[in-house]
């Protein structure tokens, strides 16, 4: 069966509110200190912030409880006893309690059907489901839902299976969650509403007289508080009786509860709305408070909810409406008070005091009522308590005869006033009553001595301008300003009584009569200054320097430093005449560079381009070449570096003058020119000399070196003209001897390209000579040379001598005279002379011969080796008893040099079969292939050979009796080997001879 049902989703959130500020007792000293501005400033604020108690902010909802999923099934089983297993395994699989289980599958036990097996397990399955969901609940406690869970096993037990079964169970639970929800989101209003700040603070101060309906306020709050443990006690109860009880009265308790929170709720805003209205009565009948003042403050009495605040507020303007009738009763004995002498004759800082503490309570005053808001009580009161210290500080009283003593001193002291008028001014202060009339007197006095002051300046001003020239040189036309300040001056002296200096007592000067106006003093005192001002001779001056500036720095060879030398002289001088000289001598100077200068640029870069100075003497250069780094060293940019104060005296010149005229006398000493002209005659005769040269030739060059600016130039004609003559003579010396070399061998018996080339090289020589080419002067000596050393090339290149060696050595080859060299050793030979770069007879012939004499040591070389080898093979005594190593050197020796040669065969028909036939395979140098033979002799003669001991062995074919018979042995083959060398050199000789016939 499937069963649909509800639950509740959601929370109860309970909104816990801030206390704005600090509770504390209603009427301390803190609630008073406050201003009604810093009040208002809370009362704005709090606008931000919830005022009431909290409540549930989260909506509950119901939401379908999915249906009862689809709950396996045995009725496929083929008996009953497969199903009650079956049922009995899936029983086993639920979540219900072990007991239950138990009960369920000895229910199971009794069926007698797979139907009724079915219909049991289909509702063990809803069952299960039902008290899964009871589980889920989420506000009932665990006891209340063992409640239900207990009703929903017992009708399990006690009542067949049927569709909804359970539904009015599961009905119950579902309804007391709902309530248990509420309940909950009740308790969470009434922990909000004990926090607020109202609650606290009317619990906090009932005894306080503003707060009003209080005590009704405290029934219901006792009222909600039990109603409040009453809840909590259902909530904690375990008793399973007590809590079925409860759930049955769930819904009138919760009902209870909300009664009690909404009663305590609205007496507290109660409490909150009869103090407003009692607060503004008490602020209405304030009587020092402005009314704009207290609608200000019954406005914001209105915007706060706070108790506190509405507290503070009647604090504040109770304490502010008792402290302004003391700060008003002070402000209204200012006229008395300023009417006295005490105040008018006080010192100017006491009646300041008195003005300023006067004002502080009159800016927060409007027509007797306090109109701040800003102001608290304490302050209030401190500053009437202020007033009235400063009301106690006015000291005029008995000051007046001190300020006249001391105005009269005053007097006395001033420098610039006659006694008279001094006596003038002292005798009105003894008639004055009030200190400010004394004080004016005073200033008078000192206003007419700084007036006099001036004027005194003005007068000593004017005597110490007039040996200025500001003065001396002042115009007189249209005014005659000199005059002027004359007049100017006497009329002010005429004010003061002067007194000379007299030893240690200074000049002075005091205004005389009593009458004199101050105002008089001053335009007579002005009027000097304005002459003195008026006064130009400074600016003539000026005026003078200026255009002499102007002169001197339009001048055109004078440095920027050097005119701003004169122009610093300038501005130290102050007499016209002395200017005008400054620029004489800045003109003349100017002048005198002006002609050095152009002197200097006559010679630019001269020592590159001016001949007269390039070619003449190096004494006269060096001093051309000092007058001109003298005269340079002065200028700069062309421009004179430095200035000259002064003119020089009498005969005598400026410098810059004399370093001018001696550029000029070592340039005319100067002698290039000269120079230059005699070594063109000079060249032009070694011209005429050379032999070598056609006349047409000559004669260019002769114009050439007419126009040749230096004598460098002139010797590389003349040296280009001397080398190009050496070179024909090379030329005509190189054909003469070509043609007498051409009856030489190298030439005769050389390859025939080779004399063609040697010929073709002797013919375009003769043509360059025959066909008068050096008539035309552009030709080159290269062209020459070229000539030459094509004649000397091609001749270098002349085999001859090579290549009869190497015909001899061929032959020598083929013919197998040289028998003992191989054939690649004598084609090295034949490579060596190849490689010879134009030998000479000589060294083509001495290569020929090694390569004999090589053959001839190398056949007594092999018939060593053979003795050697024989030696090692019959191991006779001499060999046998030798040490081991002189026996292994010996060894190796041999195999050493055997391996310089080719082995022809082992033995010969007929002959000694130790004899070697061998041919050397290399071409090698006769030193190295003697060297050789030497050391294997030396090694067949060592001592260590030799055993004394031992008999000489005796082969079958030699016999050796004695060391020195193996001696005499030796030199047999040695003999036959020269004998047979020279025979086949002596036959070689006669073939090469007859080969040399028939060419």
């Amino acid at each position: 069966m499937k069963l649909k049902n509800k639950v509740l989703v959601g929370a109860s959130v309970a909104t816990t509110l801030v206390v704005p500020a600090a509770l504390v007792a209603a009427n301390s000293e803190e609630t008073k200190a406050k201003s009604l501005a810093q009040i208002f400033a809370e009362v704005e604020a709090e606008a931000t912030t919830t005022n009431t108690a909290g409540e549930g902010n989260g909506a509950e909802t119901v939401a379908e409880q999915p249906a009862q999923p689809e709950a396996k099934s045995v009725k496929s089983s083929s008996t009953v006893e497969e199903a009650k297993t079956t049922a009995k395994s899936y029983i086993d699989e639920l979540s219900i309690s072990d007991e239950l289980k138990t009960y369920a599958k000895g229910e199971v036990d009794k069926k007698t059907s797979i139907e009724e097996v079915e219909n049991l397990w289909q509702d063990v399955y809803s069952l299960d489901y039902q008290l899964t969901i009871v589980s889920s609940l989420k506000y009932l406690t665990e006891t209340q839902k063992a409640v239900y869970k207990n009703q929903l096993e017992e009708k399990f037990k006690t009542e067949a299976a049927v569709e909804n079964k359970y539904d009015s169970i599961l009905e119950k639970a579902n309804n007391s969650d709902t309530l248990m929800r509420d309940v909950e989101t009740l308790l969470n209003k009434v922990k909000a509403l004990k926090q607020s700040n109202n609650f606290v603070y009317a619990l906090a101060n009932k005894d306080n007289d503003t707060l009003q309906e209080v005590p009704a306020f405290i029934t219901s709050k006792d009222a909600l508080e039990a109603k409040n443990t009453e809840v909590n006690a259902i909530k904690s109860n375990t008793d399973l009786e007590q809590a079925k009880t409860s759930l049955e009265s769930l819904e009138a308790t919760k009902e209870a509860l909300s009664q009690a929170y909404t009663d305590t709720d609205t007496k507290l805003k109660n409490v909150v709305a009869k103090t407003k209205e009692a607060l503004n009565t008490f602020i209405d009948g304030t009587q020092n408070i402005t009314a704009e003042l207290q609608a200000k403050t019954k406005t914001k009495v209105s915007e706060t909810n706070w108790l506190s605040t509405l507290v503070e507020i009647k604090n504040t303007i109770k304490s502010l409406d008792e402290a302004t009738p003391a700060a008003v009763a002070e402000v209204a004995k200012k006229d008395e008070v300023k009417a006295s002498i005490k105040y008018l004759n006080a010192e100017a800082d006491k009646i300041a005091g008195y003005d300023a503490a006067l004002k502080a309570i009159e800016d927060r005053l409007q027509d007797n009522k306090l109109n701040d808001e800003n102001t608290t009580a304490p302050q209030l009161t401190q500053l009437t308590e202020a007033l009235k210290a400063a009301e106690a500080a006015l000291n005029g009283e008995g000051r007046l005869q001190e300020v006249q003593d001391a105005a009269k001193a005053a007097i006395d002291a001033l420098p610039y006033l006659s006694t008279e008028i001094k006596e003038n001014f002292k005798t009105q202060i003894d008639s004055k009553q009030l200190v400010s009339e004394v004080e004016a007197i005073k200033t008078q006095a000192t206003d007419l001595n700084a007036s006099a002051e001036e004027l005194i300046n003005q007068v000593k001003a004017a005597k110490a301008v007039k040996p200025t020239v500001k003065y001396t040189l002042a115009s007189t036309d249209p005014t005659d300003l000199k005059a002027d300040l004359n007049s100017k001056q006497t009329a002010g002296e005429d004010l003061l009584t002067h007194t000379e200096a007299n030893g240690d007592t200074p000049e002075s000067y005091v205004l005389t009569s009593k009458d004199t106006l101050k105002t008089d003093v001053d335009t007579k005192a002005s009027e000097i200054k304005a002459a003195i001002e008026a006064l130009d001779g400074d600016k003539i001056l000026a005026k003078k320097r200026e255009d002499a500036k102007a002169q001197i720095n339009a001048l055109e060879f004078l440095s920027d430093n050097a005119k701003s030398q004169y122009n610093n002289k300038i501005d130290t001088l102050e007499v016209p005449n002395d200017i005008d000289n400054v620029v004489t001598v800045a003109t003349t100077v100017n002048e005198k560079a002006g002609e050095l200068i152009g002197e200097v640029k006559k010679h630019p870069n001269y020592k590159e381009k001016d001949g007269n100075y390039i070619e003449a003497d190096q004494d006269k250069k060096v001093a051309f070449d000092g007058a001109m780094d003298a005269a340079t060293v002065l200028l700069e940019n062309n421009k004179l570096k430095e200035w000259v104060e002064n003119l020089p005296e009498g005969e005598a010149k400026l410098d810059v003058e004399t370093k001018k005229d001696e550029v000029v006398r070592t340039y005319s000493e100067l002698n290039g020119t000269e120079r230059l002209n005699t070594a063109k005659e000079e060249a032009k005769a070694t011209l005429d000399g050379l032999n070598y040269l056609p006349e047409e030739y000559k004669q260019a060059k002769k114009d050439e070196i007419e126009a040749a600016p230096s004598i460098n130039a002139v010797n590389a004609i003349k040296d280009a003209a001397k080398a190009l003559n050496a070179s024909v003579e090379a030329l005509v010396n190189a054909l003469r001897d070509a043609k007498e070399y051409k009856t030489n061998e190298n030439y005769t018996e050389a390859a025939p390209e080779k004399q063609a080339a040697f010929n073709n090289a002797i013919t375009n020589g003769d043509a360059l000579l025959s066909n008068e080419i050096l008539k035309d002067k552009a030709t080159t000596q290269e062209t020459v040379d070229a000539a030459t050393a094509e004649i000397k090339r091609t001749k270098a290149a002349l085999d001859g001598f090579k290549k009869v060696a190497m015909d001899k050595l061929n032959e020598y080859k083929n013919a197998r005279l040289l028998v003992n060299l191989s054939r690649v050793a004598v084609d090295e030979y034949v490579k060596q002379i190849n490689d010879l770069t134009n030998p000479t007879k000589e060294q083509v012939d001495a290569i020929v011969n090694e390569a004999i004499e090589v053959n001839k040591v190398a056949g007594e070389h092999i018939r060593l080796l053979s003795s050697a080898t024989s030696t090692i093979i019959d191991k006779p005594a001499r060999y046998e008893n030798a040490s081991k190593e002189t026996k292994a050197n010996f060894n190796n020796l041999v195999e050493q040099q055997l391996a310089l040669y080719n082995k022809v065969k082992d033995s010969a028909t007929g002959q000694n079969p130790r004899t070697l036939e061998a041919e050397l395979k290399n071409a090698t140098s006769l030193e190295k292939i003697t060297e050789s033979f030497n050391a294997l002799s030396q090694a067949f003669n060592k001592e260590n050979l030799k055993a004394a001991e031992a008999k000489p062995v005796v082969n079958n074919k030699v016999e050796s009796n004695s060391d020195n018979n193996w001696k005499k042995w030796l030199w047999i083959p040695v003999s036959l080997l020269v004998v047979g060398t020279v025979i086949i050199a002596a036959g070689l000789l006669r073939v090469y001879s007859k080969k040399k016939v028939s060419k």
